[in-house]
């Protein structure tokens, strides 16, 4: 296995829009109804698709909410991050197995809030990702195959040389229709022992090639 693909979401950060929702504001009122209307309708996902951008969310939900919610949603749509945490110990080992050889690539769905992240420097593993495929842009969600498929044929990929994360069951088994091998990131502590189990394998097959 030499190309590992990663997800955003739950794999290099926090994703919990409860924690988001109590971030924004305290108002319970106010977070039952943003959860109502961007979290179980299908607005959230249409940025993620691109077929929604967050100034557009903004708009829409102010208007149905009222234009003194206006800053709290925009909170929302720009900056959920910050109440969110950032998996940086994955990250960082991310970064050390790339070092050893293994091929980096981001498969998210995702808006363009991706770009903010990474400015921000909130996703240190973009730093040394050989390629990025982002729902918003290709307008195609997991677990879609067509957006597996545009990873691998962008940057020639053998899917039986390819490893998938993600903490959604229904997205690796998207994955795996094209062939694709995958990780349900369940929790930190398995996922960072899986990671730490590539390393060693790295490290053995770096050295039987010494031997030699």
């Amino acid at each position: 296995m030499k190309n590992l693909v990663f997800d955003m979401g739950n794999v290099l950060i926090e994703w919990n829009s409860e924690k988001i929702l109590k971030g924004i504001t305290s108002d319970i009122n106010l977070q039952n109804m943003v959860r109502k209307e961007v979290f179980q309708s299908e607005l959230w996902i249409k940025t993620d698709e691109g077929t929604v951008t967050r100034e557009e969310l903004i708009e829409i939900i102010t208007k149905k909410l009222g234009e003194k919610y206006r800053n709290e949603i925009t909170l929302l749509s720009r900056k959920w991050y910050t109440f969110v945490d950032v998996y940086y110990n994955v990250q960082e080992k991310i970064i050390e197995l790339s070092k050893l050889g293994y091929n980096i690539y981001i498969l998210s769905n995702a808006a363009n809030t991706f770009y903010d992240l990474v400015k921000e420097g909130l996703l240190p593993a973009t730093t040394v990702a050989k390629g990025i495929v982002l729902s918003c842009e290709e307008k195609i969600l997991k677990p879609n195959e067509k957006i597996y498929n545009i990873l691998l044929e962008r940057y020639n990929l053998d899917p039986h040389d390819t490893m998938f994360f993600d903490d959604l069951p229904e997205n690796i088994w998207g994955a795996a229709r094209c062939g694709i091998n995958g990780f349900v990131v369940e929790n930190q502590s398995e996922f960072l022992t899986y990671l730490d189990k590539l390393r060693e394998e790295m490290n053995w097959r770096q050295l039987r090639t010494l031997l030699n």
